[in-house]
Formats: C-alpha cells, sequence, structure tokens
C-alpha cells in the first residue's frame, strides 16, 4: 500500500511482504555510491522489506538491506546497505543506520540517532534520542582523500539494555545485559550487565533491581 497519490521510487529487484504501508516519496533499493560509479543504478541488488512494515516519508533504504516483519521506520530515517533491522523494532525521525548495522527484534530507536558501520544491538534495546553509537576511535579519510586506514571497532550492545538522550558510546565498548545507561553519558569502556553507568567518562553507580521494573528484560 502507497500512502498517496503517487508510489514510491525503487532500484534494483524489491522484494515487499503483505500488509506493507510505504509513503509515496520514500526511496527503496538505493545503490551505494561504488555500484553507482561502476555499473549504475540499474544494478541495484535485492532489498527485503517484511510483512506489516511501515516506511514513512523521506525515508531512503538502500540496496541489500534487511527489514524484517513488523518494522516501522519515523519521517526521513536512513538504512543503509547491508543493515538488517529486527522484527518489530521501531525506528525514529531523522536517524541513520550506517552499512551492516544489526538492530535486533521489538528495539525502540528514538529519532536523531546515530549508529556506525557494523554495529549490533541486542533484542528490546531502548535508545533515547541523540544517540551516537561511534566505530572508529578517529578517521583519516578526510586527510588524503582515499579509504580509512584506521580499524573499525564496532561496540556492542547486548539484550535488554536501555539508554537515556545525548548518550555516546565509543568504539569498542560492550553494553552488558539489562543495563542503564544515564542521560549525557559518555561510555568508554565495558559496562557490566545490570549496571547503571552515568557521567563524563561513564562510571558505574549501582546495579539494576527488581525496583526499577527490569527483573523481566
Amino acid at each position: 500500500m502507497t500512502v498517496g497519490d503517487g508510489t514510491f521510487r525503487k532500484y534494483g529487484k524489491v522484494l515487499m511482504g503483505k500488509g506493507c504501508i510505504v509513503d509515496e516519496d520514500a526511496i527503496i533499493g538505493y545503490p551505494p555510491a561504488k555500484v553507482l560509479r561502476s555499473k549504475g543504478w540499474e544494478h541495484a541488488q535485492t532489498t527485503r522489506i517484511g510483512n506489516e512494515c511501515v516506511v514513512r516519508s523521506g525515508c531512503v533504504i538502500y540496496a541489500t538491506a534487511i527489514l524484517e516483519p513488523g518494522v516501522q521506520l519515523g519521517h526521513h530515517v536512513v538504512i543503509r546497505e547491508g543493515a538488517r533491522i529486527g522484527a518489530g523494532s521501531k525506528i525514529g525521525c531523522f536517524t541513520e543506520i550506517h552499512p551492516d548495522a544489526i538492530i535486533g527484534e521489538e528495539c525502540r530507536i528514538m529519532g536523531r540517532t546515530h549508529i556506525g558501520n557494523e554495529v549490533k544491538l541486542g533484542k528490546r534495546v531502548f535508545a533515547s534520542s541523540g544517540l551516537v553509537i561511534a566505530n572508529r576511535k578517529f578517521t583519516t579519510a578526510f586527510l588524503n582523500q582515499t579509504e580509512d586506514e584506521q580499524p573499525m571497532e564496532p561496540p556492542v550492545v547486548e539484550d535488554g539494555v536501555l539508554i537515556g538522550t545525548d548518550v555516546t558510546i565509543d568504539p569498542g565498548t560492550i553494553i552488558g545485559k539489562g543495563a542503564v545507561i544515564a542521560s549525557g553519558c559518555v561510555v568508554t569502556r565495558d559496562v557490566p550487565p545490570g549496571s547503571i553507568v552515568a557521567g563524563l567518562p561513564g562510571k558505574v553507580i549501582g546495579a539494576v533491581t527488581e525496583k526499577m521494573g527490569r527483573g523481566k528484560r
């Protein structure tokens, strides 16, 4: 189903499930730059959209991305090539999910979020607005206009993590299952499962308890 009088733009082969809602100015299957330069847009690869997905206006989903059933995208979300969004997850407006990132099932990612290449989020992760998950400590690409020489160190966020507003997660870190990251925190080191982290840089200030309603996550 398309919202509006027109149809969405698609490139390459788009495999779309039943019951999807797609706004008329969304773009699905957009080819990565290397494909455009070497072969042209007509060589875009397959993009997969599961049943009952919602893709709102302004969204761009690149070729080879996968949206599992029930995914909902807010306005102006960019899903880059190779990224995978787990079933039932909701992604807020003006969010960027970069190549080969994996978002687990039933996650809730609020708007203005940046998730770097190859970052992995587990199931039922909640992230408030303004989250930045970086995958390199620094970059050299802008110095010589070539491919970045620094290796990627994509963080891992395990199941059931709660993340407050305007949080930065540094490369190479692991956020343990069920942890809570306070608003404004900069996470520079691994977070043990079930811990509460706050500050700049982030430090463990306590443990998640049943009183916080986290026992079932």
